[in-house]
């Protein structure tokens, strides 16, 4: 049975800051002072523009691709039910089997993060031996959310024992659990902490909240003796 969680920004943001800091004696990688490794104001925009614009999914694809993730059906970055997905794959030698799925709608502040914040990861993977889990971003049309997570959670080339967790940038707590719920697995949405920022703030701040969240899930756990409980273990 899933346990569904709604994730504000604030303490995805703070459980970040927290794991990067108290790491059990992991060696602290040090990134490339670049653009580059930062979100992009820049990106986010066009990519809310050019997703509402015409020929959306191919340009879904194209980040995708220029972020240098791996197609997720094969060749294919599409799946014919619907969605477009593409991961980052995982370096633990045993780890890198599970999936942390992460998805949104297209054309929505949420899709525009999770593509920014894909290449993000990806960059990052570059540089460590991070994800340890393998990453699954997928994007669906826009109001399609329960039919393309269902459709990338039945997907062919994996099981749903192989998702570690799911979690989907929405509003509708309700209807993500029901989806989790019918395929036994565990997490949750991720929304904005505050209410009425334009399109563009609201991108920026998930694209601090999905990296946060893809760290914890996807990156070692802490020692519990050195930070505080998780609040992601309740879905695991």
């Amino acid at each position: 049975m899933s346990r569904l969680l709604v994730l504000p920004l604030l303490p995805l943001v703070l459980a970040a800051f927290l794991g990067a800091g108290c790491g059990g004696g992991q060696a602290l990688t040090v990134l490339p002072q670049s653009a580059e490794v930062a979100p992009s104001p820049r990106r986010l925009a066009e990519s809310l523009r050019r997703m509402t614009g015409a020929a959306p999914d191919a340009f879904v694809v194209l980040r995708m691709q220029r972020a240098g993730l791996t197609p997720a059906f094969g060749s294919r970055f599409r799946l014919a039910s619907g969605p477009i997905a593409g991961f980052i794959p995982g370096r633990h030698p045993t780890r890198s089997d599970e999936l942390v799925v992460v998805g949104a709608e297209i054309g929505t502040p949420g899709g525009a993060a999770l593509l920014e914040a894909a290449r993000l990861v990806a960059v990052r993977a570059t540089y460590a031996a991070r994800p340890e889990r393998t990453v699954l971003v997928a994007l669906w049309p826009r109001g399609a959310t329960v039919p393309g997570l269902a459709a990338t959670l039945r997907a062919p080339l994996w099981s749903s024992d192989a998702v570690a967790g799911a979690w989907v940038v929405t509003g509708d707590e309700a209807r993500v659990a029901d989806v989790l719920t019918a395929f036994g697995v565990s997490g949750g949405v991720l929304r904005p902490h505050a209410a009425g920022l334009g399109a563009a703030a609201e991108a920026e701040q998930l694209t601090t909240a999905v990296l946060a969240l893809v760290d914890r899930e996807a990156g070692p756990t802490p020692p519990p003796a050195v930070v505080a409980p998780d609040p992601l273990a309740t879905s695991r």
